[in-house]
């Protein structure tokens, strides 16, 4: 496995880990229907300060593990990353229409946001994905 592989699988699992955890535990714990965005700004404050610091955390961890390996981004790195941002641009500009037609259909600011924050999420995790896929496949 290579420097940026470790560092894709680690922010993969940060970013699924958290995430996870804050989307679970919102909506078993709050009325969809009734809650209020204004209600969970500090607790998706919190969330993203967590996710920061692990995020920072585990870089740091893989570079003190992997010291000695060079980093350098190559021409198979800059494939791979042209790649998996064309495949993410086409996820999220489907995911965007679909947050239109929410609006559209005046849905709740908290169910808008959310599903904003879903459509980051999902595209950060499809575009570590695709780097992931595509480093194993030996692009």
């Amino acid at each position: 496995m290579t420097f940026l592989e470790r560092i894709y699988c680690g922010i993969l699992a940060v970013t699924i880990v958290c995430f996870g955890w804050y989307f679970l535990d919102t909506f078993i714990h709050v009325d969809i229907n009734a809650a209020a965005i204004s209600d969970h700004v500090t607790r998706i404050w919190i969330m993203f300060g967590i996710y920061i610091g692990l995020t920072i955390a585990v870089t740091l961890a893989t570079w003190f593990i992997d010291s000695e390996v060079e980093d350098e981004f190559d021409e198979r790195d800059n494939k791979i990353d042209m790649f998996a941002e064309r495949v993410c641009s086409y996820f999220q500009a489907m995911a965007l229409l679909g947050i239109l037609v929410l609006v559209m259909y005046e849905f709740s600011a908290f169910i808008i946001a959310h599903v904003v924050l879903a459509t980051i999420v999902l595209t950060s995790i499809l575009g570590l994905a695709v780097r992931l896929y595509l480093y194993r496949r030996g692009i």
